[in-house]
Formats: C-alpha cells, structure tokens, sequence
C-alpha cells in the first residue's frame, strides 16, 4: 500500500515537472502544492505503514477466508458490486463513480488474492514448509488472474468514456482505501500498531489524496472532437460539396477503373 502510494505520488510530481521543463506547460499553483501535499502524504505513508507483517501461509489463509469479520465485509462488498453492476449494465448509469468503485471493490479481492499466492511462494521457496500441496493456493490464483481481468476490464471501459485526468485521482484513493481496508481485515496488518501511528498513516493518506485530486484537476483534455480532416484545412486543396460522384452519374467509378487499368499496365511492363 505505501509502495503503490509512493510511487503514484512521485510519478504525478515527476509529470508535473517535466511537462514544465520540456512540454513548456504552464505551472500552476495547484500544481506546487499538490506536489509538495503528494510527497508528504507519501512520506507519512512510508515512515508510518506497518513494517512488519505475518508470515503467510495456507493455513494462514484458510482460517482468514473463514474469519465472521472478513464474512461480513465480503457479503457487504458482493451486494455492493451486485447493485452497482445492476446500475451499469440495467439501468445504463455510466458515471464515473460507479465504475471506479466496482475497480476498487475487485482491487481489493486482487490484493488479498496476490498477497496471499506470493506469501505461500515465498514460504515455499524458504523450504519451511511447502504450501503448492494446499487447494487453497490454486483457489486463490485463479480468484487473482479472474479479478484482475475483470478489474482491466472496467478500466478500459473508464477510459473510453472519461478522461485520464479524472480516472487517475480516483482510482488512486479508491484503490488505496480498499487495499488498507483489505490488509487490515484480512492480514491484520495494522495489529500492535500504535495509536500515533495509525493517527500518522491516515494523515499521510489524506495529504497524498488531496495532492493527487490538486494536481490532476482543470487539466486540459485530449480530446478530438472530429475525427475527419477538413478540406479546407489542407495546404493547397479547397472545399467541394461533392467528393464522390452520385451513383447514376456517368463518371461515378471511372477513377477507379482508370486506377486499375494503370495498375495493370504498370505490372506487364518489365
């Protein structure tokens, strides 16, 4: 979670800069401040996260998956991307809140789902005991490549109907909350964690998140608007308002076979 934080945060402040450097875009005072609130968040994030975490194993896993308080919280999170996906697919609600909260929710079973394989991997490959043998480690892999599939999926269907400028800041708090909230009720990674540094690591988020929303915001989008070239627009060529003969007119495909017959002509010559 800090590492993903700190590395959304520096490449947003990176971006800045070089578009100032090198693209000559304006610099603006959002963008100072949301570059100085972004690497401070990450700071606080970095110095304040848990260090330390619990050595996963299957039998690890298999009493978390059955823990009540790690039941409800998935019931809570299937109903909600049940409604949601109702909202989308039935009621054809496209906005951009709808999507990125149905990334997020599935975010979170990935970064359960991949902590949990590359735990018992690492286990494996330390020789204490060989985690491959359990069901619960091809059960979790298959749950990671569907629910990063499925995640791809809603991102790119984001990206066609919304702007990367608006994509990015909320998929950034959204991700990073449901992470936390997945390491915490999964993991349990914030057990023995004092209360100034769980006081700490929120601020650290909330910096980082208001630093991402300052810099991504009123950025101009890319957009085309037309995807024809205007006539008018080539050097040396004017505006016609017929480009292509009608169908009845004696001239309509006389280019055309013009074309072949050179063409024609061109291949028989040696």
């Amino acid at each position: 979670m800090a590492f993903k934080a700190f590395n959304v945060g520096s490449s947003l402040s990176a971006s800045a800069v070089i578009s100032v450097l090198f693209l000559k875009e304006t610099l603006r005072a959002s963008d100072i401040l949301g570059g100085a609130l972004a690497l401070t968040g990450t700071y606080f994030l970095v110095t304040f996260a848990p260090h330390s975490s619990p050595h996963v194993t299957a039998n690890m896993v298999e009493r978390s998956l059955v823990s009540w308080l790690f039941l409800i919280y998935f019931s809570f999170e299937a109903i909600l991307f049940a409604v949601l996906m109702y909202l989308y697919n039935c009621r054809n609600m496209k906005h951009i809140v709808i999507i990125m909260v149905m990334v997020a929710l599935l975010a979170s079973v990935t970064v359960i789902s991949v902590k949990a394989v590359s735990g018992m991997i690492t286990e494996t490959i330390r020789g204490s005991h060989l985690q491959l043998t359990y069901p619960i480690f091809y059960i979790m892999f298959i749950i990671m490549i569907i629910s990063c599939a499925f995640q791809i999926k809603f991102l790119n269907q984001a990206m066609k109907l919304f702007d990367a400028t608006e994509i990015v800041p909320i998929n950034y708090v959204f991700f990073t909350a449901s992470a936390i909230v997945a390491g915490i009720l999964f993991y349990e990674e914030f057990y023995g964690l004092s209360v100034i540094y769980i006081i700490m690591f929120v601020v650290g988020c909330l910096l980082a998140f208001t630093g991402v929303f300052l810099i991504a915001r009123a950025r101009p989008r890319i957009k085309m608007d037309s995807v024809f070239i205007s006539m008018g627009q080539i050097p040396g060529k004017s505006c016609t308002d017929k480009v292509q003969p009608q169908p009845e007119d004696k001239k309509y495909g006389t280019l055309a076979s013009k074309f072949t017959c050179n063409s024609g002509i061109q291949q028989d010559e040696p």
